[in-house]
């Protein structure tokens, strides 16, 4: 998969690298809606990060959806649909 970004990760030790920004994975619990360390982070007292919250997945609530959508669409239908718009957009940029 490609993205657009264009970024570069060194890896050493527990710290990485991203775009001249280190990032240090770690465990986490959410307390009375503060977000508390399970671990030893390293950080000087006051310093400023940011934070990205990755939430596990409830696979089986996933698992549960699977098929849920059957019968709605008629993907067929829908595609054929969007193929004719693009060729009445196109058609319409054309015309003088």
């Amino acid at each position: 998969m490609q993205t657009s970004l264009s970024c570069k990760v060194l890896r050493f030790a527990n710290h990485n690298l991203l775009n001249d920004h280190f990032y240090i994975p770690i465990r986490a619990r959410v307390n009375g809606g503060i977000i508390e360390p399970l671990e030893q982070i390293g950080l000087p007292e006051g310093q400023e990060v940011l934070v990205t919250i990755l939430v596990p997945t409830n696979r089986e609530a996933f698992q549960r959806s699977e098929g849920q959508w059957t019968g709605t669409l008629d993907a067929e239908a829908m595609i054929c649909d969007i193929h004719a718009k693009r060729d009445r957009d196109r058609l319409s940029s054309e015309s003088p």
